[in-house]
This record gives C-alpha cells, structure tokens and sequence, in this order.
C-alpha cells in the first residue's frame, strides 16, 4: 500500500514539474481553464406495449447532455401493422415531439409519448413491430 501512495505522490509531483509553469516576479498571469466532455444521452422505451385498446399511448423518457449545437431525435414509425393468422390491419402512430434540444434535456428524465391506433381486433393473438430512430445531430 505505502509503494502505491509513493508512487501516486512521485506522479503528482512529476505531472507539477512538467506540465506547470514558475511564476517568479511580480506580474498578472492567465491561466487557461479547460473541460473536455462529451455528449451523452438515455431514451428509455417500453420494450412491450399492450395495443388492446384502439387508441394506445405509449410513453417514453429521455435525458441528457449534449452540445448546443446538437440535438437528440427519436423517431418512430408514423405506420405499421397487426397480424393474427392470416389477418392483418394497420396501425397508425402519432408523435408529436420528436427532437429536443441542449436546453430541453436534463439530468432527469423527460416524459414524452406517443399514441397508436387501429380499428378493434377481433379474437386472436395480434403482434406487430413498431421501429424508432434514436439519433443525435449535428455537433459538426
């Protein structure tokens, strides 16, 4: 344990010596500050959502912290379909947010939603797949 502080201390002191600067005279000085991080991002979907209903919302959250210039988009399908057997009906999907910007997101998650209709199902077990395009733009 003592050679590992040694060695932490040995590095510190090295990292002073070779990476600062001796201010031996009166004078003002700058000092250039600098943080370097880079943009991060949570979408949190429902992996299941039960459509029983003809008219489903369906929330999802997002989060994070990106550069100004960017902006964080999720994007579902605007149609898809329900199968049972050899029936099938379509599905549509309204989002009405679908990209936030730097001031819109925070540490804490952001609740937004989007519903899907159809016509009522009849008896059956009815699937479907639902896309969404998770992207962050710009920052070039």
């Amino acid at each position: 344990m003592k050679k590992l502080l040694y060695s932490l201390l040995l590095i510190n002191l090295l990292f002073v010596k070779v990476y600062g600067d001796d201010f031996n005279s009166d004078g003002d000085y700058t000092i250039n500050l600098n943080y370097i991080k880079a943009p991060s991002y949570t979408v949190k979907i429902p992996r299941i959502v039960n459509v029983t209903n003809e008219n489903t919302t369906m929330n999802f959250y997002v989060k994070g912290d990106i550069y100004a210039d960017q902006k964080l988009s999720v994007v579902f399908d605007c149609t898809t379909t329900l199968s049972s057997g050899n029936k099938t009906i379509p599905v549509n999907i309204v989002q009405t947010k679908n990209s936030w910007l730097c001031l819109e997101l925070t540490d804490s998650f952001q609740s937004s939603s989007i519903v899907i209709s159809h016509n009522k199902l009849s008896a059956g077990t009815w699937s479907g797949q639902l896309n969404v395009s998770i992207s962050l733009q710009g920052g070039n």
